[in-house]
């Protein structure tokens, strides 16, 4: 049988653990929960702890970068002198031939012309009637040169002989070896073709016969018409003549050179004034009884 003192010794035991209990639950509510308290004017100021770093992952050695970027410097004078493409005058031997020959400047400038890059000019001209010196554009055309053989204000002198200078069979032999095309023009028609070219053979100007002739062909074609097929075809980097109106027919109806004075820029530049290239052989002379 419990007496009252134990019956108040187990109530007042029992108080005191439930104090305990709640003492603890009041001093640490969220500990079974999400661990340890945070009292609320701390909770109020807490700042949300940071996210744990992320550690890159190390990337391969890579090589350094003077090995990327660095070179051997190459010496001063072969990088200040470059080596020099070989151009179209290097391609073959040196003409023993005199400058002082009235053609050397015209085989010089071909040669010039023809180590041109693509797209240089034609020695036609673009407008005739606008009289300006724009050029036509020659593309991918082969290259050539067209030379007229009559004299100032006639026809080449056919039926006593012929004679040329002495250095220029050279120089259109080394143009020939170069890939250029040889163009011949006259006002003759085709029943003197067969002479000029024994005339051209003869003299060495076209040794094998097989340069283009160009003569009329018909009573009132004129050297202008040809001159302009020639540029579907060719790209002429050069004309030969004797007079202006070689080049072009405009010559012919300016009423003085200062109308077509823009022109002039083509004068030794594509345009060669020049002694005809073939000159008939003087009769000998009549020996005196």
């Amino acid at each position: 049988m419990i007496t009252a003192s134990a019956a108040t010794a187990a109530r007042f035991l029992a108080v005191l653990l439930a104090g305990a209990s709640l003492q603890a639950c009041a001093t640490n509510p969220l500990a079974a929960i999400d661990g340890p308290y945070i009292p609320p004017s701390q909770r109020e100021r807490a700042v949300p702890p940071p996210p744990p770093l992320a550690v890159p992952t190390p990337a391969p050695n890579p090589a350094p970068v003077q090995q990327e970027v660095a070179a051997p410097v190459p010496a001063p004078a072969v990088a200040d002198a470059p080596t020099p493409a070989p151009s179209a005058t290097d391609a073959a031997p040196a003409l023993p031939i005199a400058p002082a020959s009235p053609y050397a400047a015209f085989h010089r400038f071909v040669l010039e012309r023809l180590a041109a890059p693509a797209g240089r000019p034609s020695m036609l001209l673009a407008d005739p009637p606008a009289l300006s010196p724009e050029l036509l554009t020659c593309n991918a055309l082969p290259p050539a040169v067209l030379i007229d053989l009559d004299p100032a204000g006639g026809l080449l002198p056919l039926g006593t002989g012929a004679r040329t200078d002495s250095a220029l069979p050279a120089f259109l032999g080394d143009l020939r070896q170069r890939g250029i095309t040889i163009y011949w023009i006259s006002g003759h028609g085709p029943g003197e073709a067969r002479a000029i070219r024994n005339a051209l053979v003869e003299t060495r100007l076209d040794p094998a016969g097989e340069d283009p002739l160009i003569v009329n062909r018909f009573a009132r074609e004129n050297k202008q018409s040809r001159r302009r097929a020639l540029a579907t075809t060719d790209c002429l980097l050069a004309i030969l003549g004797d007079e202006r109106a070689d080049f072009d027919d405009l010559y012919e109806y300016v009423r003085s050179l200062e109308v077509a004075g823009e022109l002039e820029v083509h004068i030794g530049r594509g345009w060669f004034l020049a002694p005809p290239p073939l000159s008939p052989v003087p009769p000998s002379p009549t020996p005196q009884p």
